[in-house]
Protein backbone atom coordinates (compact mmCIF):
# COMPACT_ATOMS: atom_id res chain seq x y z
CA UNK A 1 0.00 0.00 0.00
CA UNK A 2 3.07 2.39 -0.03
CA UNK A 3 1.81 2.56 -3.54
CA UNK A 4 -0.34 4.75 -2.85
CA UNK A 5 2.34 6.05 -4.31
CA UNK A 6 0.19 9.26 -5.83
CA UNK A 7 0.55 9.47 -9.59
CA UNK A 8 -2.79 11.46 -9.14
CA UNK A 9 -0.83 13.82 -6.81
CA UNK A 10 1.95 13.42 -9.64
CA UNK A 11 0.06 15.20 -11.83
CA UNK A 12 -2.16 17.52 -9.62
CA UNK A 13 0.39 18.42 -7.24
CA UNK A 14 4.15 17.46 -7.72
CA UNK A 15 6.44 15.99 -4.83
CA UNK A 16 3.85 13.76 -2.97
CA UNK A 17 3.54 10.06 -3.06
CA UNK A 18 2.55 7.50 -5.53
CA UNK A 19 1.70 4.52 -2.20
CA UNK A 20 3.03 1.25 -2.62
CA UNK A 21 2.22 1.63 -2.32
CA UNK A 22 2.51 0.96 -5.06
CA UNK A 23 3.90 -0.13 -5.46
CA UNK A 24 2.12 -1.34 -5.72
CA UNK A 25 -3.76 -6.51 -12.28
CA UNK A 26 -6.79 -5.53 -11.58
CA UNK A 27 -8.07 -9.14 -10.89
CA UNK A 28 -6.63 -12.14 -9.45
CA UNK A 29 -7.03 -15.48 -11.32
CA UNK A 30 -3.61 -16.67 -10.22
CA UNK A 31 -0.07 -16.30 -9.03
CA UNK A 32 2.49 -15.15 -10.86
CA UNK A 33 5.02 -18.83 -11.55
CA UNK A 34 8.94 -18.15 -11.14
CA UNK A 35 10.61 -17.81 -14.25
CA UNK A 36 14.08 -15.63 -13.31
CA UNK A 37 17.54 -17.31 -12.78
CA UNK A 38 17.39 -19.57 -9.52
CA UNK A 39 19.15 -16.79 -7.58
CA UNK A 40 16.39 -13.97 -8.08
CA UNK A 41 13.79 -16.37 -7.42
CA UNK A 42 15.50 -17.13 -4.01
CA UNK A 43 16.08 -13.30 -3.65
CA UNK A 44 11.92 -12.87 -4.24
CA UNK A 45 11.06 -15.99 -2.78
CA UNK A 46 12.86 -14.75 0.80
CA UNK A 47 11.41 -11.02 0.70
CA UNK A 48 8.24 -12.82 -0.28
CA UNK A 49 8.54 -15.60 3.26
CA UNK A 50 9.99 -12.34 4.77
CA UNK A 51 7.11 -10.33 4.89
CA UNK A 52 4.75 -13.30 6.21
CA UNK A 53 4.47 -15.49 2.78
CA UNK A 54 2.67 -15.83 -0.22
CA UNK A 55 -0.50 -17.60 1.72
CA UNK A 56 -0.48 -15.02 4.42
CA UNK A 57 -0.38 -12.01 1.81
CA UNK A 58 -2.64 -13.45 -0.21
CA UNK A 59 -5.86 -14.03 2.47
CA UNK A 60 -5.38 -10.63 4.40
CA UNK A 61 -8.83 -8.90 4.17
CA UNK A 62 -8.25 -5.77 5.09
CA UNK A 63 -5.74 -3.56 6.55
CA UNK A 64 -5.70 -0.10 7.95
CA UNK A 65 -2.42 2.21 8.41
CA UNK A 66 -2.16 5.81 10.69
CA UNK A 67 0.95 7.66 10.63
CA UNK A 68 1.68 11.24 9.50
CA UNK A 69 3.26 12.16 6.26
CA UNK A 70 6.11 14.71 5.96
CA UNK A 71 6.01 16.59 2.66
CA UNK A 72 9.59 18.38 1.17
CA UNK A 73 8.34 21.32 -1.27
CA UNK A 74 10.80 23.14 -2.25
CA UNK A 75 12.99 22.13 1.04
CA UNK A 76 10.30 23.46 3.13
CA UNK A 77 8.88 20.52 5.28
CA UNK A 78 4.97 20.35 5.62
CA UNK A 79 3.26 17.41 8.22
CA UNK A 80 0.08 16.28 7.47
CA UNK A 81 -1.84 12.50 9.00
CA UNK A 82 -1.65 10.39 6.51
CA UNK A 83 -4.37 7.29 7.01
CA UNK A 84 -5.33 4.78 4.39
CA UNK A 85 -8.09 2.13 4.32
CA UNK A 86 -8.67 -1.03 2.26
CA UNK A 87 -10.82 -3.78 1.89
CA UNK A 88 -9.22 -6.14 -0.40
CA UNK A 89 -10.45 -6.52 -3.70
CA UNK A 90 -13.58 -3.79 -3.05
CA UNK A 91 -12.84 -0.74 -1.06
CA UNK A 92 -10.45 1.81 -0.50
CA UNK A 93 -9.88 5.16 1.52
CA UNK A 94 -6.52 7.23 1.22
CA UNK A 95 -6.35 10.64 3.23
CA UNK A 96 -3.65 13.28 3.95
CA UNK A 97 -4.53 15.44 5.87
CA UNK A 98 -3.76 18.68 7.95
CA UNK A 99 -5.25 22.11 8.76
CA UNK A 100 -6.36 21.57 4.85
CA UNK A 101 -6.86 18.63 2.63
CA UNK A 102 -4.16 17.95 0.36
CA UNK A 103 -6.03 14.08 -0.62
CA UNK A 104 -9.41 12.46 0.60
CA UNK A 105 -10.50 10.03 -1.85
CA UNK A 106 -12.09 6.17 -1.94
CA UNK A 107 -14.40 3.71 -3.11
CA UNK A 108 -17.32 1.51 -1.82
CA UNK A 109 -16.37 -1.06 -4.40
CA UNK A 110 -19.26 0.72 -7.14
CA UNK A 111 -18.81 4.48 -6.42
CA UNK A 112 -15.15 6.50 -6.85
CA UNK A 113 -15.01 9.79 -5.31
CA UNK A 114 -12.09 12.43 -4.47
CA UNK A 115 -11.70 15.76 -2.98
CA UNK A 116 -10.84 18.56 -5.70
CA UNK A 117 -9.57 21.16 -3.27
CA UNK A 118 -12.87 22.98 -2.83
CA UNK A 119 -15.59 19.97 -2.70
CA UNK A 120 -16.28 16.06 -3.11
CA UNK A 121 -17.06 14.41 -6.51
CA UNK A 122 -17.10 11.57 -8.38
CA UNK A 123 -13.84 10.22 -10.02
CA UNK A 124 -14.40 10.16 -14.03
CA UNK A 125 -10.72 9.45 -15.02
CA UNK A 126 -10.37 5.62 -15.61
CA UNK A 127 -6.49 5.87 -15.26
CA UNK A 128 -7.54 7.13 -11.48
CA UNK A 129 -10.20 4.51 -11.37
CA UNK A 130 -7.68 1.95 -12.14
CA UNK A 131 -5.20 3.05 -10.21
CA UNK A 132 -7.58 2.93 -6.98
CA UNK A 133 -8.52 -1.10 -7.85
CA UNK A 134 -5.26 -1.40 -8.25
CA UNK A 135 -4.18 -0.77 -5.01
CA UNK A 136 -6.79 -2.76 -3.66
CA UNK A 137 -5.84 -5.35 -4.83
CA UNK A 138 -1.53 -5.28 -4.78
CA UNK A 139 -0.86 -3.31 -1.66
CA UNK A 140 1.69 -4.60 0.55
CA UNK A 141 2.47 -7.81 -1.72
CA UNK A 142 3.69 -6.01 -5.03
CA UNK A 143 6.55 -8.70 -4.86
CA UNK A 144 4.14 -11.24 -5.92
CA UNK A 145 3.92 -10.11 -9.07
CA UNK A 146 7.61 -8.99 -9.71
CA UNK A 147 8.63 -11.71 -12.70
CA UNK A 148 5.42 -11.83 -13.77
CA UNK A 149 5.29 -7.49 -14.78
CA UNK A 150 9.62 -6.92 -15.37
CA UNK A 151 11.52 -8.64 -18.40
CA UNK A 152 15.40 -9.65 -18.13
CA UNK A 153 15.51 -9.72 -14.52
CA UNK A 154 19.24 -10.23 -12.83
CA UNK A 155 21.29 -10.41 -9.78
CA UNK A 156 23.48 -6.96 -10.25
CA UNK A 157 26.55 -6.16 -7.68
CA UNK A 158 26.84 -2.93 -9.38
CA UNK A 159 24.63 -0.97 -6.92
CA UNK A 160 24.58 3.06 -6.68
CA UNK A 161 24.65 4.61 -3.80
CA UNK A 162 21.25 5.15 -2.48
CA UNK A 163 21.05 1.89 -1.75
CA UNK A 164 21.55 0.50 1.71
CA UNK A 165 24.76 -1.48 2.75
CA UNK A 166 24.33 -4.81 2.81
CA UNK A 167 21.74 -5.26 0.11
CA UNK A 168 21.46 -7.81 -2.71
CA UNK A 169 19.35 -6.44 -5.79
CA UNK A 170 17.30 -7.43 -8.74
CA UNK A 171 17.52 -5.09 -11.60
CA UNK A 172 14.96 -5.57 -14.16
CA UNK A 173 12.97 -3.40 -17.11
CA UNK A 174 9.25 -3.23 -16.37
CA UNK A 175 7.43 -4.82 -19.64
CA UNK A 176 6.03 -1.63 -22.25
CA UNK A 177 8.94 0.48 -20.54
CA UNK A 178 12.70 0.97 -21.01
CA UNK A 179 13.53 1.82 -17.76
CA UNK A 180 15.55 0.00 -15.70
CA UNK A 181 14.85 -0.54 -12.24
CA UNK A 182 16.40 -2.00 -8.66
CA UNK A 183 14.51 -4.29 -6.06
CA UNK A 184 17.09 -4.45 -3.41
CA UNK A 185 16.43 -6.57 0.04
CA UNK A 186 18.61 -7.05 2.84
CA UNK A 187 20.97 -9.40 2.84
CA UNK A 188 20.28 -10.40 7.36
CA UNK A 189 16.35 -10.49 7.04
CA UNK A 190 15.89 -10.42 3.42
CA UNK A 191 12.99 -7.65 3.61
CA UNK A 192 12.83 -5.02 0.85
CA UNK A 193 14.82 -2.17 1.90
CA UNK A 194 15.49 0.05 -1.66
CA UNK A 195 13.53 0.04 -5.02
CA UNK A 196 13.25 2.29 -7.96
CA UNK A 197 15.96 4.19 -10.35
CA UNK A 198 18.18 6.80 -10.28
CA UNK A 199 15.87 9.63 -11.31
CA UNK A 200 12.88 8.08 -8.62
CA UNK A 201 13.38 5.78 -5.44
CA UNK A 202 12.07 4.93 -2.63
CA UNK A 203 13.63 3.51 0.69
CA UNK A 204 11.28 1.15 3.01
CA UNK A 205 12.45 0.18 6.91
CA UNK A 206 11.43 -0.10 10.28
CA UNK A 207 9.65 -3.21 9.40
CA UNK A 208 6.97 -4.16 12.53
CA UNK A 209 4.73 -7.22 12.66
CA UNK A 210 1.17 -6.56 12.17
CA UNK A 211 -0.84 -9.91 13.15
CA UNK A 212 1.09 -12.62 10.85
CA UNK A 213 2.43 -10.00 8.02
CA UNK A 214 5.51 -7.95 8.45
CA UNK A 215 4.79 -4.09 7.24
CA UNK A 216 7.64 -1.45 6.56
CA UNK A 217 6.85 1.81 9.08
CA UNK A 218 8.58 4.12 7.36
CA UNK A 219 9.03 5.24 3.28
CA UNK A 220 11.38 7.58 2.22
CA UNK A 221 10.73 8.59 -1.42
CA UNK A 222 13.23 10.39 -3.68
CA UNK A 223 13.07 12.63 -6.87
CA UNK A 224 16.34 13.64 -9.06
CA UNK A 225 17.94 12.70 -5.94
CA UNK A 226 15.98 14.86 -3.54
CA UNK A 227 13.47 14.00 -0.72
CA UNK A 228 10.15 14.16 -1.80
CA UNK A 229 8.22 12.98 1.26
CA UNK A 230 8.49 10.84 3.91
CA UNK A 231 5.22 8.36 5.52
CA UNK A 232 6.33 7.65 9.31
CA UNK A 233 3.11 5.08 10.55
CA UNK A 234 2.73 4.85 14.16
CA UNK A 235 -0.10 2.22 13.60
CA UNK A 236 -1.78 -0.60 11.26
CA UNK A 237 -4.23 -2.74 12.08
CA UNK A 238 -4.66 -6.44 10.37
CA UNK A 239 -8.17 -8.10 9.51
CA UNK A 240 -10.24 -5.82 11.83
CA UNK A 241 -13.91 -5.04 11.14
CA UNK A 242 -14.60 -1.73 9.28
CA UNK A 243 -17.15 0.85 9.35
CA UNK A 244 -18.86 0.68 5.50
CA UNK A 245 -19.08 4.48 5.89
CA UNK A 246 -15.42 4.87 5.65
CA UNK A 247 -15.80 4.16 2.27
CA UNK A 248 -18.99 5.81 0.84
CA UNK A 249 -18.95 9.16 -0.83
CA UNK A 250 -18.98 11.89 1.60
CA UNK A 251 -22.55 13.50 2.33
CA UNK A 252 -21.18 16.82 3.68
CA UNK A 253 -18.02 18.65 2.12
Amino acid sequence: MWKMQLNYLGKKMPLILVLLLSIFSITVKALPVFTASSEVERLISRGIDAAGGEDALMQMQSISRYGSITLYKGGIPERYNYHTALIYFKKLHEEIKGRNIVVDRGTDGNVFWFWTGSQYDYVNEEWLKDYMLETIERANRDLLWLEKEYVHLQITTEQPDWVPINNQCIKGTKRKESEMRLYCFDSKTGLLSALGSNEEYRLVDDWRSVGNIKLPFRLQHYREGKLSYTIQLNRAELNQTMDDNEFNFPVSN
